[in-house]
């Protein structure tokens, strides 16, 4: 089942408690737009961005590779 961002957010986030948490991505265009404006716009908890080889010296690669096995 294929759950979007915004679902994630309203079902697991937005009402947890957390003052934050932490997203990391890849660089790709597809974690742009709709999901770079959810993270910009989330009022608490507040969403860090973290991009893979860029904010951070590893990559997602692994959970990318167990994403697409399913």
């Amino acid at each position: 089942m294929f759950v979007k961002l915004a679902d994630v957010f309203v079902r697991y986030l937005k009402n947890c408690g957390y003052k934050d948490c932490i997203l990391m991505t890849d660089g790709g265009s597809e974690n742009m737009g709709k999901v770079k404006e959810l993270i910009t716009t989330a009022p608490h908890p507040a969403i860090q961005h973290l991009i893979a080889q860029v904010d951070v010296d590893f990559s997602n690669s692994m959970v990318e590779h167990t994403i697409k096995k399913n």
